[in-house]
């Protein structure tokens, strides 16, 4: 199987196209993470193995529900996002470890937005959230919310997910709720 380094920019997708990743919809994430050159340069791993509480992918890939995977000498590990930031600047990639792999799931019924609040384009976020959401038969089956630059790394809301799934009211799609998808 072929990987290859993944840079920002390759997430954006032209209006109006299909694309079955939550974030890629409208390029809600993409639009405003850092500037053009970032964009353009800049790759997701590199991204998330810095693991700076107030970068954008951290929250998006966090309520997205992506998996990063890491591998070394002792072969290969998946591990949660929610459990790959261990600390500020400190990810659980281990010595002679590599991030080697963002897995974000494939879902029908998504739908998302991301926020941020910046002083200039392309600032660091002084607060970033993002939102997931998953229907199915006009439910909402799963939700993920994550939080950027607003602790010592990305707060991933998950204890009130299943709450938000039980009390909220019927839907018709995804993108009838979120405006910014």
């Amino acid at each position: 199987m072929a990987k290859k380094i993944t840079a920002y920019i390759r997430l954006q997708v032209p209006a109006g196209a299909a694309n079955p990743l939550p974030f890629a919809r409208g390029n809600a994430a993409e639009r405003v993470i850092a500037d053009p050159v970032v964009r353009n340069r800049g790759t997701i791993g590199g991204s998330l193995g810095q693991a700076d509480a107030a970068e954008d992918l951290s929250a998006v890939c966090s309520a997205a529900k992506a998996r990063s995977v890491v591998r070394g000498a002792e072969g290969e590990r998946v591990v949660e996002m929610e459990d790959f930031r261990v600390g500020p600047y400190t990810t659980a990639v281990g010595a002679g470890e590599m991030l080697t792999e963002v897995r974000l799931p494939l879902r029908p019924g998504a739908g998302s937005a991301h926020e941020k609040v910046e002083r200039r384009a392309g600032d660091w976020a002084i607060a970033a959230a993002s939102a997931a959401v998953w229907v199915d038969r006009g439910r909402l089956a799963d939700v993920g919310i994550a939080l950027s630059a607003v602790g010592i790394t990305t707060i991933q809301c998950e204890l009130m997910q299943p709450v938000w799934c039980a009390l909220a009211p019927r839907i018709t799609s995804p993108s009838s709720r979120l405006k910014r998808s």
